[in-house]
């Protein structure tokens, strides 16, 4: 996933036609990168994803690296899907 460049990825998505954001599994699911109020506003015209592998629990050093990707993907990811969402 450090080799992917999520800006890319979110537009090619859109022009494919698949609008999502990227959630943070947890107790709760959050969307990284999109304030809570802006979220509530678009959460209706786009649905939410997790990554494979997150979640709330950690298993160990390599998950725990893949996490902090996984969070700035989705963060990066988001921003760009916010405008097709709006």
């Amino acid at each position: 996933m450090q080799a992917r460049n999520a800006s890319v990825d979110a537009t090619a998505s859109i022009q494919q036609g698949k609008r999502y954001f990227l959630c943070n599994a947890g107790r709760s699911s959050t969307v990284p990168g999109i304030a809570a109020d802006v979220f509530a506003q678009v959460r209706d015209k786009c649905p939410t994803e997790c990554l494979d592998g997150v979640t709330d629990a950690l298993y160990g050093e390599n998950h725990r690296r893949y996490l902090a990707v996984a969070l700035d993907y989705s963060v990066q990811w988001n921003k760009v899907m916010l405008t097709a969402c709006r």
